[in-house]
């Protein structure tokens, strides 16, 4: 089941952005300038997308440190007037929203400098030319707000420094800034393990500048200005030699006034403007060292490539979603042979009877799957259990959503059996523990948390009015008391909307205090019986979305038949998403053609799309937004 998204399907690109510099990928550009202003183009055609020219009045951007979606993690500039006040914010691009996640006090000055922030270990880098004398490094760390400098004396630099981490290997790079002729280049690295520094000398042969350095697949990127040309190597620390990838020469595209950009998916772009203030890009694709050169990419222009026949084009459409590399972030547990040929419309949930035929999987084309294993199903009075979360590693990444009324569930049985009913507090503490996931938290059968499930829309509605903590602690002392007989059973079913919602709006707390909040996947409209439908319409959790802007939620199964409802709430909501599954392809084919354009009406100008413009559509549906959305590295 595929992830439908407002924010990339109705801006149809995934934006990467600059801070005084640049910084983008190959579909798109987004700008932050001094003068306090946010613009994001499309690389494309040219058109402007967002443009906002005041996006605060309260902080200065000193940094860009990374880009998730149309999230912008940066350094800004609190502008105290005693101790120096840094903070680690999200900006929305889309929204033009602030949200500060981390405050820092530290003399050290910032200027705009190039920096990253490593998202699994919360910490962010910011290189430092320090007083234009030699390079330094700040380490914040936002779990613990504390800030670390490091200062590498034995290599100088000029106005800038420029730094690129390394996670896999913790080293962090960074190389002074030098202008005009050398004959080496000097790079720092730094092990964040063993706090430990390291200097390479590379001899090389510099006439112009080193612009900027970047990490992929732990290999260090160095582009490089020349005299009449521009050039990308990869720095060799055994030869000691800059390792070239590409050339080119600008003599014959204006002033040579380049400025390079790195996309994480594996992309250098390298932006020149030439004396009529057009832009010219070449993308370099890392992985197999091809380049694209666009010229004038950023004019507008009308023209459109209508060389194939309509037919052609949706042949070339189909081949290339079957060749998309899908990633399906709603799943339960596979069946066995014999629970498919007892319940085929059950199996129908699942993935089937892989066991005895991976080809169906390879077929698939699935590079991961978001397991929700709590689906239960019930045959001839027993319970027919899945195979386990762990089985599925051998065909494919895995990981997982909890189910919060499970959690709820079973807290409620091991209150009452634990030697005496808990205290209120002592229960709510337990649950807080339960949703409180550290990155990369793997659950009991060691399969990684990526997120949360509800089925709230099952046990009384979607109706998300919080209670006073005085009626949670009655509604708690009631169950304990009157359903003491089935908790003592251990198996209980919760049905008090009180808890429920109690406890998903603690989740969604605790998940909003962290720096990349986890997603929760909520079940909206149609479902099996003992479903409500008219208490199953995404409207009704408006108050829950407004309350946590930045906790990501999912709508699932298109919110049939609210799918319009499903996409007003993405359409104003930055933080809601909505997915395709279950009603497609349940539904008619034309249910399912009617359903999908409803969700997409308002990402489409005029009706219409190019074939490519189709393409990044289907390309974030099954892939792009999912990877985001959860943090899934690729």
């Amino acid at each position: 089941m595929y992830l439908v998204n407002k924010l990339f399907l109705f801006i149809v690109i995934t934006t990467v952005t600059i801070v005084n510099f640049v910084d983008c990928n190959p579909t798109s550009l987004a700008t932050f300038t001094l003068q306090g202003g946010f613009i994001e183009q499309n690389l494309t055609n040219g058109v402007i997308l967002q443009n906002r020219p005041d996006y605060t009045n309260s902080y200065f951007i000193n940094s860009l440190l990374q880009c998730i979606g149309d999230d912008y993690i940066v350094l800004t500039d609190g502008y105290d007037t005693q101790d120096k006040h840094y903070n680690l914010s999200i900006y929305n691009g889309v929204s033009g929203l602030m949200t500060t996640k981390a405050q820092f006090f530290t003399n050290i000055q910032f200027d705009f400098q190039f920096n990253s922030f490593d998202s699994s270990s919360g910490l962010a880098f910011a290189s430092i030319c320090s007083n234009s004398v030699y390079p330094s490094l700040a380490i914040f760390n936002v779990n613990e707000k504390t800030v670390n400098h490091t200062a590498f004396d034995q290599t100088s630099c000029q106005d800038y420094a420029y730094g690129a981490y390394d996670s896999s290997t913790q080293i962090y790079y960074i190389y002074g800034n030098q202008v005009g002729k050398h004959s080496s280049l000097t790079f720092a690295q730094y092990s964040l393990a063993s706090q430990t520094t390291k200097y390479v000398e590379i001899a090389y042969n510099l006439e112009d500048i080193v612009q900027q350095i970047f990490v992929y697949q732990s290999k260090l990127y160095v582009c490089i200005i020349q005299n009449s040309y521009i050039e990308v190597g990869i720095a060799n620390f055994n030869s000691k030699s800059i390792d070239s990838i590409f050339q080119f020469n600008y003599s014959d595209t204006g002033n040579g006034n380049c400025q390079f950009v790195y996309d994480e998916a594996g992309y250098i772009l390298a932006l020149m403007t030439n004396q009529k203030s057009e832009v010219n890009v070449i993308a370099i694709d890392l992985e197999t060292l091809q380049t694209t050169i666009e010229k004038e990419l950023l004019m507008e222009t009308t023209t459109n490539n209508n060389t194939k026949d309509e037919h052609c084009k949706e042949l070339d459409l189909g081949t290339f979603i079957n060749d998309i590399v899908a990633v399906d972030h709603h799943c339960h547990n596979v069946l066995g042979d014999k629970c498919v040929q007892l319940m085929p419309l059950a199996a129908s949930f699942c993935e089937g009877a892989i066991d005895s035929n991976q080809h169906f999987m390879n077929q698939s084309k699935l590079e991961s799957i978001i397991l929700d294993d709590a689906l239960t199903i019930h045959y001839d009075n027993k319970v027919i259990e899945g195979q386990s979360s762990s089985w599925h590693l051998q065909f494919t990444k895995v990981y997982k959503v909890v189910r919060l009324e499970t959690i709820l569930e079973r807290s409620l049985v091991l209150a009452k059996s634990d030697g005496g009913d808990w205290s209120f507090q002592q229960w709510t503490e337990h649950l807080r523990s339960k949703v409180t996931i550290a990155p990369g938290q793997l659950d009991t059968d060691g399969i990684e948390i990526i997120g949360f499930k509800s089925i709230l829309a099952y046990r009384g509605g979607l109706g998300v009015e919080s209670s006073p903590v005085e009626t949670v602690e009655s509604e708690y002392k009631r169950i304990m008391t009157e359903d003491s007989d089935k908790l003592a059973s251990g198996s209980y079913r919760v049905s008090s909307k009180v808890l429920i919602v109690y406890f998903l709006r603690m989740t969604m707390e605790i998940s909003s205090q962290r720096f990349q909040p986890l997603p929760i996947q909520i079940h909206t409209g149609y479902g099996d019986s003992d479903l409500d439908l008219e208490k199953a319409n995404p409207l009704l959790l408006k108050p829950l979305i407004a309350d946590y802007p930045t906790v990501p939620i999912v709508l699932l199964h298109c919110s049939y038949p609210y799918f319009r409802e499903g996409a007003f709430l993405c359409w104003i909501y930055p933080n809601v998403y909505i997915d395709i599954g279950l009603a497609i392809p349940l539904l008619s084919q034309r249910g399912m053609y009617d359903t999908l354009d409803s969700l997409l009406e308002k990402c489409i100008e005029n009706n219409e799309i190019t074939l490519e413009e189709a393409k990044e559509f289907s390309l974030k549906i099954f892939r792009e937004n999912v990877l985001k959305l959860y943090n899934i590295n690729k």
